[in-house]
């Protein structure tokens, strides 16, 4: 696999001298660099965190993505490399070989519909309305979101919760844990009320010879939808990115979840 077109997106306030060194190994290995885009990029590296990582992976369809993170500063949950390994390790991937030195590996994405049109674009054009992590939906942690759920032949109708979060196997370890969702198999994706009301979204446990109530976990495969029926306005929020992709809905709307088919792809060093 030859990397001879790469992009680079960054988080303004890291070290510039990361790119710095970026752009020097690249030149070194006579690879073009330009600025982020979706056209005909073999390759796109990320400075930053995970917030980078997911607001590159919105942009792209199918182009493999090299994380660099500064571990002081982020988690990094998606990262390929640090601030202390990135030189070592993009020096493997130019010279190295495809599945001996690094592979590339797919992480399920969701995309969402609202009254049968794919969400993309609609308010910010230069983003799109995809998520690797979750999408939320709700209104603010005063008020109850109201809601129908629709999933093959069950219908959940007059349901009540703080939000709605639809998660990916990957996203399992931010919004949707806090939410006491479960972690759940990869090719599949999950949905979790937040603080539900309603007790057909919650289960019932025994811990410590107490019954508890919590958040049920619905659970779905690749090829299935999931549907939610907004019953008060509220917002659609891709990968908690509040500031850019963050869509109203109306009253009486009806969101439609699925896997997107065309993954995000990460480098992964053997």
């Amino acid at each position: 696999m030859s990397f001879r077109k790469v992009g680079i997106v960054e988080n303004k306030s890291y070290d510039t001298d990361i790119r710095k060194k970026v752009e020097k190994l690249l030149n070194e290995h006579s690879v073009d660099y330009f600025q982020l885009s979706n056209d005909g990029l073999d390759l796109v590296i990320s400075i930053g965190g995970d917030g980078t990582t997911l607001y590159t992976q919105s942009k792209l369809e199918g182009t493999p993505i090299f994380p660099i993170k500064d571990p002081s500063r982020s988690v990094g949950h998606y990262s390929s490399a640090s601030k202390e390994d990135f030189e070592e390790k993009i020096e493997k991937l130019l010279s190295g070989k495809f599945y001996e030195d690094y592979l590339i590996e797919d992480y399920l994405r969701l995309k969402a519909e609202v009254n049968g049109e794919e969400l993309k674009n609609t308010e910010n054009k230069e983003l799109d309305a995809v998520a690797l992590n979750e999408i939320l939906i709700g209104k603010d942690l005063k008020n109850m979101l109201n809601f129908d759920l629709v999933f093959g032949d069950n219908v959940y109708a007059g349901q009540r919760s703080t939000g709605v979060v639809v998660y990916t196997p990957s996203g399992w370890s931010g919004y949707a844990k806090s939410a006491v969702g479960r972690k759940i198999d990869d090719g599949t994706f999950s949905l979790v009320c937040i603080a539900p009301y309603s007790e057909d979204i919650t289960e019932k446990i025994h811990q410590n010879e107490k019954e508890l109530y919590i958040p049920k976990t619905f659970v779905f495969e690749r090829n299935e939808k999931v549907e939610i029926i907004n019953k008060n306005d509220s917002r659609i929020i891709f990968d908690n990115d509040t500031n850019n992709r963050s869509y109203k809905l109306n009253k009486g709307d009806s969101v439609k979840v699925a896997c997107h088919e065309i993954p995000a792809r990460f480098i992964r060093f053997v």
